[in-house]
Order: C-alpha cells, then sequence, then structure tokens
C-alpha cells in the first residue's frame, strides 16, 4: 500500500532525514536537511511509502507572494527535487515504484500556485510530471572525470585555458587557500557577481557546512598584494563542486579565474576521493563555452514547472 504525507520542517526528523540521503542514489550536499535550512528555512516535504518503507522524500522550498505560496529553486542550488531508496529490484519493478512514488508524490504536493524546480540529472524519468501538466525543459551542467590524474587532464585543456595558465604564471599570481570568505564575498559584491541576497545566502550555507564538509577559498593574488580573483570549492561525496568564483574587474585578463579552477581540479584530483569535479554548469553561452573549455563531460539534468496548481 503506498501512503504519501506533507509535513511541515518541524516534524522533520534530521537523523532518519539525513540517513536516508546518505543511502540514496541521487545523494548530495543541496538534499541534507542542514543545507536547506540554510537556504530556505520553513521547507516543507512530501514523503512517500510503500509497504511501511520509505520510498520518495521530496524537499520542498516554499515562499509566499503576498497570500499566495509557490515552490521555489533556492539561490546556489542547483538541483533538488524527489531523492529515492536504492533500488535492488530488476529494471521493470524499479522503474515501476520510481512512477507510482512520483505520481502519489505530486498528488501529495500542497496548495501552489506555481512550482519551478530543477531535479537531479540521475532523475530523468519525467513522464509523471508530464502526465500531470508540467512543463518540462532540459538542462546541462558540467561534469570533468577525475580518474585520469591531474597531469593527463590537464593536457587536455583546450589551447585558450593553457594561455590563461601560462599568463597567470608570467604575471607572478600566487594561489592561497583559507577557509575565510570575506574576501571572496567582498570581491563577488564589487564585480556584481553576486546580489545582496545571494551574498547573504552564501555565508548561510558556509556557515552551516563547517563540521559536514571541508570547504575552502582559493585567492590568487599579484605580486604586490592585489586579490586578482576567489573560487569557493565544496568537496561533496561523489563530486568536488566549483562552487563559485569572482574576478576582480581590473584584473579580469590576468588568467586568475582559470588559474583557480585549475588549481581546484589538481586539488581535487590529489584527494582520490572524488569521481567528479563539477562545474555547476551554466546555460548562458560564454560561460558555457568556457566550462567546455577545460574538457568535463556536459551533463543534462530537468527542470520541471505549472503555474495554476491551486484549484
Amino acid at each position: 500500500m503506498w501512503e504519501s504525507q506533507l509535513l511541515n520542517r518541524t516534524e522533520i526528523d534530521d537523523e532518519a532525514w539525513n540517513a536516508f540521503v546518505d543511502l540514496s542514489p541521487q545523494r548530495y550536499l543541496y538534499y541534507y536537511t542542514w543545507y536547506l535550512d540554510a537556504v530556505c528555512p520553513g521547507w516543507q516535504a512530501v514523503q512517500v511509502a510503500h509497504g511501511g518503507e520509505t520510498v520518495l522524500q521530496w524537499p520542498l522550498p516554499i515562499k509566499k507572494k503576498g497570500p499566495l505560496p509557490y515552490a521555489y529553486q533556492p539561490r546556489l542550488t542547483q538541483f533538488g527535487g524527489p531523492v529515492f531508496r536504492a533500488f535492488k529490484e530488476q529494471r521493470h519493478r524499479q522503474h515501476h515504484q520510481i512512477k507510482s512514488a512520483l505520481q502519489e508524490a505530486i498528488k501529495a504536493l500542497p496548495k501552489l500556485v506555481a512550482i519551478d524546480i530543477n531535479l537531479h540529472p540521475e532523475l530523468s524519468f519525467f513522464m509523471p510530471f508530464q502526465w500531470a501538466g508540467y512543463k518540462v525543459k532540459p538542462r546541462f551542467t558540467y561534469w570533468l572525470p577525475l580518474e585520469a590524474g591531474y597531469a593527463d587532464l590537464k593536457n587536455e585543456f583546450s589551447s585558450s585555458i593553457r594561455n590563461h595558465l601560462k599568463k597567470a604564471a608570467k604575471a607572478g599570481l600566487e594561489i592561497t587557500k583559507t577557509e575565510d570568505p570575506s574576501q571572496f564575498l567582498s570581491l563577488a559584491l564589487r564585480a556584481t557577481v553576486y546580489s545582496a541576497a545571494e551574498a547573504e545566502t552564501f555565508q548561510a550555507i558556509w556557515k552551516a557546512i563547517s563540521g559536514h564538509r571541508q570547504a575552502f577559498i582559493l585567492e590568487a593574488h599579484t605580486p604586490d598584494g592585489q586579490l586578482a580573483a576567489a573560487a569557493a570549492f565544496i568537496p561533496d561525496v561523489r563530486n568536488f563542486i566549483f562552487f563559485g568564483n569572482a574576478l576582480s574587474p581590473s584584473l579580469r585578463n590576468s588568467g586568475a579565474g582559470s588559474l583557480l579552477i585549475a588549481e581546484g581540479i589538481h586539488i581535487a584530483c590529489e584527494s582520490c576521493q572524488h569521481e567528479y569535479f563539477d562545474f555547476e554548469g551554466s546555460m548562458l553561452p560564454p560561460v558555457e563555452q568556457y566550462f567546455r573549455a577545460f574538457n568535463p563531460e556536459g551533463v543534462m539534468y530537468l527542470n520541471i514547472s505549472r503555474k495554476k496548481l491551486m484549484p
């Protein structure tokens, strides 16, 4: 028998929720209670069980426009949507379980005027959403497999990236590593990479993440001490996440941005703990072209949206 329930944040047991995420094929930073609390306080969730066993958890970031509630993709959170338990059954049984769980979850959603959510790349079965009247759009991110090692990966960078690295070396840029995000945030605001609201969200994430992940900032300085660029990285379980960067407007052509990404890839390779370097890819043509120059794989994920859900 299928059972579903809509939970408020106060009804969610952190230990049980996070243990479920730990064992899910969609396990990722964005699904843990401590991350969700940072980016969307007061979030709700749909939980679906079959035969008394939890099959699906779906965190729901909810906001209101006046009295009207809607579900949205939080700032600095690339994807969300449902996460499933690990399935050991045959493919046709897995498919039936996923289809049934999604249909139950959609029925259990609260009354909303709209929903707009990105799904995890490994959740590609979108038919229940389409059957329920949702729009489904493909998006792309970029993951660089790390098994080859840094020397081989660097040889596959495009000529433009290798030229950036030569320019940075010629300029004498020096890299420092820190856990203090203040310089990164100051530069991100000055370079208009982040809005004030995004900077506030970043600070909440950085505070929440301590004790869970070994996040850090790389900074590139000129020989006279100017900050040319800064980049944030979060080593997750499977992916080493390039979480954001900012370039000094007066030193944009110094090669500093590419230098820090390359060093992030180097550190990820040296850790020997991650499968992919995750660029958190962009659909903007110049950014897509730039990320592709590091020779990652394109990874598709889906966006689902629907308006006027309330009866």
